[in-house]
């Protein structure tokens, strides 16, 4: 299994306005993308700073080949406004891949 991690941030001059962290996990049967560790200062909340974030890290993920993107969450309600569908818990997945079947 190799896991390789990305850190994404929006800065504006030295304060670090958003970030996450993406990585991905190359598993036997697939490659896998997970985002963790969004956040936004809380003076730049509600701008769309963590939405283009996620947007950045669902094209990285893409270019790096994952099948899909898991995350967990406890504010299901923004990530499913960014593509993201719910699996009953609080983890969320975007796929990725329309070849690929995600079965739970």
């Amino acid at each position: 299994m190799k896991t390789t991690k990305y850190s994404i941030s929006i800065k504006n001059d030295d304060i670090q306005i958003a970030s996450l962290v993406l990585y991905t996990v190359t598993l036997r049967s697939r490659k896998l993308a997970c985002i963790e560790e969004v956040k936004t200062h809380e003076d730049h909340r509600n701008k769309g700073h963590a939405t283009r974030l996620i947007k950045i890290a669902i094209e990285q993920a893409r270019t790096l080949g994952a099948d899909v993107i898991e995350l967990c969450t406890r504010y299901p309600e923004f990530y499913t406004r960014c593509g993201f569908t719910e699996d009953g818990n609080v983890r969320m997945r975007f796929g990725l891949n329309s070849g690929h079947v995600i079965k739970w």
